[in-house]
């Protein structure tokens, strides 16, 4: 090695070499790119699919059978991931269409947030419907750009903001 000259790693080892080059020099050609590729991977896969609960072909998305399988955030990109890895989390899903999706997600929800129990003093427990007077200062304070529960304050009330509270 000459002084004052770097050696060059080879290329899967150097840390800031791209491993392809990109196919296109202009960045809002190269995002174009990427979208027609990945809406291509995406109409490809669900050209023979229908809805499985209504046998619509019509704005089909992905549902996962149980949510708590997700790998990570099933949205648009897992049309770029690679073949095996979209497959293995493909099998743990089912084809529906929006509105199907739609009332499924919104069951699961519903059930989910029945089965925790509210946090009074949270403007979480205002919006899930409690009016305690907990929840309803939590709301309060929320809407006057305050973001924090009534507990983390020690359940202090601060009277000059709000002088309609008791």
């Amino acid at each position: 090695m000459v002084a004052g000259h770097c050696q060059m790693l080879p290329h899967k080892a150097h840390p800031r070499k791209r491993r392809t080059p990109m196919p296109y020099k202009d960045s809002s050609k190269q995002r174009e790119y990427v979208r027609k590729w990945v809406a291509d991977r995406r109409a490809a896969w669900f050209s023979d699919k229908y809805c499985v609960q209504c046998g619509n072909a019509e704005d089909l998305e992905i549902d996962h059978i149980v949510p708590e399988t997700k790998e990570r955030k099933i949205d648009h990109n897992i049309w770029s991931w690679s073949q095996e890895k979209r497959d293995a989390e493909l099998q743990k899903c089912q084809v529906l269409c929006h509105d199907c999706h739609q009332e499924k997600s919104s069951a699961e929800n519903s059930a989910r947030q029945s089965a925790t129990p509210i946090t009074h003093g949270s403007y979480w427990g205002y919006r899930r419907g409690c009016r305690c007077y907990l929840c309803s200062f939590a709301g309060k304070l929320y809407r006057a750009g305050i973001r924090r529960s009534v507990k983390d304050s020690g359940g202090q009330i601060v009277p000059s903001l709000f002088p309609d509270m008791p």
